[in-house]
């Protein structure tokens, strides 16, 4: 009887054998042999903690399976980074696969943030990782929400900062007599205050919410008492029948807050005329100055101008030089048709007079305590500048930090309190960090200095500083009233510097106030620690304060200044000379789009479209430019799109267009770059490797 030897093939174990099979009388081989295949055990074993098996894959992970092959894939936050998605169980009973993950990156910048919020270039972008951000000055987070965003399993930032208005509260700090009843007293709400009873105001009565959250504003702002008096022409009077001679009866105004009257019309003289006993003569508010009938002068008690076309107001031979004190009407025998001209008669004469208050509804602006000279904003902001010793150990007075659980108003208002303490500090510069904020006092303010990092730099008013540009920007607080002069500048070879004594300008919001922390090594030095108390040092001469408000609303520029030229040396040229750079106009915006684009180092144009100037023609761009899939952020200049992409390891390209005299650009991933028909002034560029 023949018989045959049988065996499980390579990857197979045995399982039943019955020994040799054998050819029967039948002609058919009879036995029996059962074979299964090998197993590989568990595939848990292999894989990384960031990777894990898909649903259908998930009994791999027992010891005893059978599986020929498991599915994987990355665990929430994470993403692929090689090798394929499946192991596989070899014949010789070991898994094979390599599959790797990496923690998603969610950008340096926070997606859908608060309209009012802010934060500094995100370092820590990764999963699992956080970057804070902080509400605008004059903005605060609302209860309940945070300013840690943390990166989410989508590759996107979570987080829920809510920032709302400050809060000014009610107007209670006002002068005798007035009150306010503020529909509105959140930042940038505006209220004006009003007298109670019988008085008028006098001065400034308009109030605005500040970053602070204190109100702002009543600049010379009084409550005059017109009890008594008789209105006229915005104007108060009041007839005293007692006779007394002028110098007492001007004694007797003032004690009124009122002076003698000064009369500018003929419609005002008959109106004083009216006032009282007719006929009476009685004092008024001038002094007579005689050198002869067509030579004197006329000056009025509150100062005020004579108007010396009004020669038809005297008694016929008057003036005469009887006396030095200006009366309306004769002395004797005051007849009605006299009786409203004047009279020059000795100032010992006893006659009744009358008082006048006259409020002046000024809409001045008060002079700041401190005026913004340099602010930036970030990454977005390439024309930003601060003052060139902002992080300088030597020039500084003090240094102050402050926790997250302080406001931007708190900050910026202790930061003020404490220059206005010491009068050595000249300014100070303020920046957001990631712990807070930061401030350092400083004595000498330098020049500007470019910075790409958020930050207010602030001159107490009337200080003489050194800028980088002959554009003073923005105010902050009210105490005395506005003053202005002319400026000039002078040059000296092929750089120019302009000494401005900073006295007022256009308002500021406060959004600048604060930003993104900067790394305090942008002139060489490095930060060191920081105390929460000052002074460090104090060498310079004293420089007065008014107020420590560092904020007015947006008011027309006023800018005080005087000027000194002086020729930089070779090794601060850079510094010195820099200009500020001016938005373009949207005539000449597409030429600087070109400019700029074709100067860049580290980008190749690949399209160009429209009628740009360096337009090819083809009217193509990238097709993924406006792409939310492509797209990791927007930004309003070329400069700060390109600053942005080169910090962005994942950013390969950038797509910049004009709009509204605007330019306007994307930093994209590696994007669809095919060519897409468009009709924008557009420029599409590829980052080089």
């Amino acid at each position: 009887m023949d018989s045959c030897e049988a065996s499980c093939l390579y990857g197979y174990n045995t399982v039943a054998y019955s020994g040799n099979f054998t050819c029967d009388a039948s002609g058919a081989w009879a036995g029996e042999i059962e074979c299964e295949r090998v197993t590989c055990g568990s595939v848990s074993s292999l894989l990384s903690s960031n990777v894990q098996l898909t649903p259908g894959s998930s009994t791999c992970a027992d010891g005893n399976n059978s599986c020929v092959s498991a599915s994987v894939t990355c665990a929430p936050g994470y993403e692929r980074a090689s090798g394929s998605s499946t192991y596989s169980c070899d014949l010789d009973g070991q898994w094979r696969g390599g599959y790797t993950c990496r923690r998603k990156n969610c950008g340096s910048f926070i997606q859908n943030l608060d309209d009012n919020a802010s934060h500094q270039l995100c370092t820590t972008t990764y999963y699992g990782q956080t970057c804070t951000a902080f509400c605008n000055a004059g903005y605060q987070p609302v209860s309940g929400t945070s300013s840690v965003f943390t990166c989410g399993v989508n590759g996107v930032y979570e987080g829920n900062l809510q920032c709302a208005p400050i809060s000014c509260g009610n107007l209670t700090d006002l002068p005798e007599g007035a009150t306010a009843s503020c529909s509105d007293s959140s930042y940038l709400a505006t209220c004006t205050a009003t007298c109670e009873g019988d008085s008028v105001v006098d001065g400034n009565a308009d109030y605005y919410c500040s970053a602070t959250g204190e109100w702002i504003g009543g600049c010379n702002f009084a409550c005059l008492n017109v009890s008594g008096y008789s209105e006229f022409d915005a104007s108060y009077y009041a007839y005293v029948s007692t006779s007394v001679t002028q110098p007492e009866a001007q004694t007797v105004c003032e004690a009124d807050d009122a002076n003698l009257v000064s009369v500018d019309s003929l419609a005002e003289n008959s109106f004083v005329h009216g006032l009282g006993a007719p006929n009476q003569a009685r004092w008024l508010g001038g002094i007579v100055d005689y050198s002869g009938p067509d030579d004197y002068a006329v000056t009025w008690a509150d100062g005020s101008s004579f108007d010396v076309s009004m020669t038809d107001m005297w008694l016929p031979g008057q003036p005469n030089g009887d006396g030095s004190c200006l009366a309306q009407g004769q002395l004797t025998n005051n007849l009605p048709n006299v009786s409203s001209l004047w009279n020059d008669v000795p100032c010992t004469t006893s006659l009744p007079f009358v008082c006048e208050k006259a409020p002046e509804l000024s809409q001045e602006q008060c002079v700041p305590a401190y005026v913004l000279v340099y602010r930036s904003e970030g990454v977005s902001d390439p024309n930003g500048y601060r003052f060139s010793t902002a992080f300088n150990v030597a020039a500084r007075v003090f240094a102050l930090t402050f926790g997250s659980e302080i406001s931007s108003a708190e900050a910026l208002r202790d930061c003020s309190d404490q220059c206005d303490d010491l009068t050595s500090c000249k300014g100070f510069f303020l920046q957001t960090v990631a712990t807070g904020y930061q401030c350092f006092g400083l004595y000498d303010l330098g020049t500007g200095e470019r910075t790409s990092a958020t930050g207010s730099s602030y001159a107490k008013s009337g200080v003489v500083i050194t800028t980088t540009t002959t554009t003073t920007t923005t105010t902050t607080t009210t105490t005395t009233t506005t003053t202005t002069s002319t400026s000039t500048t002078s040059t000296t070879s092929t750089t120019t510097t302009t000494s401005a004594m900073v006295t007022t300008g256009s308002g500021d919001d406060g959004s600048g106030d604060t930003g993104s922390g900067d790394t305090g090594s942008g002139d060489g030095t490095t930060v060191p620690p920081t105390s929460t108390s000052g002074p460090v040092t104090s060498t310079t001469t004293p420089i007065t304060s008014t107020s420590s408000d560092p904020t007015l609303p947006p008011t027309t520029t006023t800018t005080s200044t005087t000027t000194t030229s002086t020729s930089t040396t070779s090794t601060s040229t850079t510094t010195s000379t820099t200009a500020m750079s001016t938005t373009p106009g949207p005539t000449d915006v597409t030429d600087i789009l070109c400019a700029d684009a074709a100067a860049l180092e580290l980008f190749d144009i690949e399209y160009t479209s429209g009628n740009l100037p360096c337009a090819s023609g083809a009217d193509v761009r990238y097709r993924g430019a406006y792409s939310s899939f492509y797209k990791l952020g927007f930004y309003r200049s070329l400069a700060a799109c390109v600053a942005a992409c080169e910090r962005t390891l994942i950013c390969r390209n950038v797509y910049a267009w004009v709009e509204d005299g605007n330019v306007l650009c994307h930093t994209l991933l590696a994007v669809d770059s095919s060519p897409f028909p468009t009709s924008a002034n557009s420029i599409s560029l590829t980052r080089r490797t």
